[in-house]
């Protein structure tokens, strides 16, 4: 996206639909990354996961989906399938159940990440999310709902605010990870750090082309 940019700026009609494309693959990204984060909890977790399904309304859809998919897929990806992670709020709900007793979204407002940022600064950064990264975070969803239903829907995204919607897309989930792995301890021992602070990759991490392989010192 960044690479066609410089090509689409002498088209409005051209930037608009890159945006809105890429709108509704950040989108996606989000969903996918959220839904194997829940999976992987729920593999870590068999307790919650029992009792996930214990209830009634859980444990119908469970023997509805069973009988129509392979038997070996696990309790906790049909659980994946269960849920929906198409806004914020299912996704709050799906990670409050796990992050008690504050709760995801309370959780990730109120903590304080110690992090490296290699490409700005060589010292330790501190990262706190702003007091209303909810808006701009739901409205990535938003727009994919927007854009996806209604093909004649205009794009109205400046170039401007998608930085801002691509950054939004970019950091949280990182938070989200280093949240998971900071509050569960053993529990969430696939993400557990090993006491090394995480590292944070921003946008021009992402896009640029002087990356070099280098082998692991022993």
């Amino acid at each position: 996206m960044h690479a066609s940019i410089a090509s689409f700026r002498s088209d409005e009609d051209l930037i608009r639909e890159a945006i809105r494309q890429y709108a509704i693959g950040l989108t996606s990204c989000l969903e996918t990354y959220y839904r194997d984060l829940y999976v992987a909890l729920l593999e870590t977790d068999a307790q919650f996961l029992q009792r996930l399904f214990s209830g009634d309304k859980w444990g119908a859809r469970l023997v509805r989906i069973r009988a129509t998919e392979p038997g070996d897929i696990s309790d906790a990806e049909l659980a994946g399938e269960l849920i929906k992670f198409q806004n914020l709020f299912g996704i709050d709900q799906a990670l409050s159940e796990i992050l008690q007793p504050k709760g995801y979204i309370e959780a990730l407002s109120s903590s304080e990440f110690m992090c490296m940022i290699p490409s700005k600064r060589s010292d330790i950064a501190s990262i706190k999310l702003w007091p209303d990264w909810q808006i701009q975070f739901s409205s990535i969803f938003d727009h994919r709902h927007e854009f996806v239903h209604d093909a004649n829907k205009v794009c109205g995204v400046t170039p401007a605010q998608m930085a801002g919607i691509e950054a939004t897309a970019l950091l949280v989930p990182q938070l989200t990870t280093f949240l998971v792995a900071q509050e569960l301890g053993a529990r969430g021992a696939l993400l557990a750090m090993n006491g090394a602070l995480p590292t944070v990759l921003i946008v021009e991490d992402l896009i640029s082309n002087d990356w070099e392989i280098v082998r692991e010192s022993t």
